[in-house]
């Protein structure tokens, strides 16, 4: 009876003890849960957080994370996994980014910063030896951009890798895509794709007007007299539509002068002329006026796909085979005036590449063209039929695919200076209209 007795004795103590324990924790519980809360880890009495040049989404994410970490230290695990979740939700990488503000050093004022970043004068140098590297012969245009504060910040999407892009000046990254234009046109549009800043930078107003001065100073799309009253007089295309010998004379002096690059004094009148037509036109968007204004591309090849019947011989009277054959017509256009035109029955993955005025082979014309409004004429010649002259009048005109990509046949005719006979012709009953194909690379 006495074992049985102490064994009550320790086990009523033991209940007593553990009843005083929990009490006490319901008395405290919600006056540490507040005061947990109210409370700001060491990062908020650092200053890091609140100086650290964040955006909301990650400031959220931050101040989730911290909560969680306080929460856990106390051992409320149920809340800290809660705002662990929350957190992750925000920024998949928000442990690295506390991590990458823990070891860092608190920014300087913001008043520094803006009196380091307005300091432009070796990065316009570097700009500019840049443009001329490749672009010598072009119109200048100023490297400042007037919205250079009003980008969106370029903040890496790891904080532990760090964007190298971000730490170049707006002026410097203009001048990259200028050069990606050159190259490759079509590629600023998946460049503008892939964040906020470049989708921004892309559509800068002066990256746009030094486009529409590099395409537009083309022989075939601008001279010198240009900027007369009717520019469609300029070179006195003649018209395929007259008889007259006289109108034969194509003047391509003009075009030939602008092909060494353009002076001070054309560059001057080129800049004048477009300014006026951007404003009057396209309500001063440089980016409308490239998209608008015809034009044809410089890094493909417009293709034409024909088709002819032609009976085939058999020996049977009651068995007529008929056969169908395609071939292709090929226009590859250059910046300085020139053009190659190819008609041949070879696919386009066979013959596309090798397009080029030193190819030499059947069917291959060579020659000049120039654009007014909408309208392409071209001039070409034959080297196995030296004494004609081709004529083409083509309409530039847009599908719902791309811009400036379908080439409408007008008229097709030809001059023999041999004969001296009045302009011949043809039909275009079989004359399929050129549509544009990309061509990544040329071999010739």
């Amino acid at each position: 009876m006495t074992l049985h007795s102490s064994d009550n004795t320790e086990l009523a103590e033991f209940r007593r003890q553990w009843q005083a324990e929990v009490q006490a924790k319901t008395q405290a519980g919600p006056s540490t849960q507040a005061a947990s809360e109210e409370a700001e880890p060491t990062l908020y009495d650092s200053g890091i957080l609140k100086q650290a040049e964040l955006s909301t989404q990650h400031r959220d994410a931050l101040t989730l994370y911290l909560q969680a970490m306080s929460y856990e230290q106390e051992g409320n695990l149920g809340e800290a996994l809660l705002r662990y979740q929350r957190a992750f939700k925000l920024h998949s990488h928000v442990d690295n980014l506390y991590r990458k503000l823990c070891t860092t050093k608190p920014p300087k004022s913001t008043a520094t910063r803006v009196e380091t970043s307005q300091q432009p004068v070796e990065t316009d140098s570097l700009a500019e030896d840049m443009i001329r590297l490749h672009l010598t012969g072009t119109a200048p245009v100023p490297i400042h951009s007037t919205a250079t504060d009003n980008y969106y910040p370029l903040l890496p999407e790891n904080p532990l890798k760090p964007s190298y892009l971000a730490s170049l000046p707006t002026e410097l990254c203009v001048v990259i895509l200028r050069h990606l234009l050159v190259l490759d046109q079509a590629s600023l549009g998946k460049v503008a794709q892939t964040c906020k800043y470049l989708h921004q930078l892309s559509r800068d107003p002066l990256l746009w007007r030094w486009v529409c001065e590099l395409t537009y100073s083309s022989p075939a799309l601008y001279t010198p007299e240009a900027t007369a009253s009717d520019p469609s007089e300029t070179l006195r295309v003649p018209s395929c539509r007259t008889s007259s010998t006289a109108a034969l004379a194509w003047d391509f002096t003009a075009t030939e002068s602008v092909l060494n690059g353009l002076d001070s004094k054309t560059s001057h009148s080129l800049t004048q002329h477009l300014v006026k037509q951007v404003q009057q036109d396209h309500r001063s968007d440089w980016r409308r006026m490239y998209m608008e204004k015809p034009r044809v591309r410089w890094d493909g090849a417009y293709i034409s796909t024909c088709y002819y019947v032609r009976q085939g011989r058999t020996e049977n009277t009651w068995y007529h085979p008929v056969h169908l054959v395609t071939y292709y017509r090929y226009f590859r256009f250059y910046p300085d005036g020139r053009c190659v035109k190819l008609l041949t029955t070879d696919e386009p993955k066979k013959c596309v590449r090798q397009l080029g005025l030193n190819e030499r082979r059947k069917g291959l014309m060579q020659g000049h063209y120039t654009i007014r409004n909408n309208l392409l004429h071209a001039t070409l010649t034959d080297p196995t039929r030296s004494h004609i002259t081709f004529y083409v009048e083509l309409r530039i005109k847009s599908t719902g695919r791309q811009r400036h990509n379908k080439l409408e046949w007008l008229t097709y005719s030809s001059f023999d200076t041999i004969r001296a006979e009045d302009l011949t012709e043809y039909s275009l009953d079989n004359f399929q209209p050129f549509y544009y194909s990309r061509v990544r690379s040329y071999t010739s």
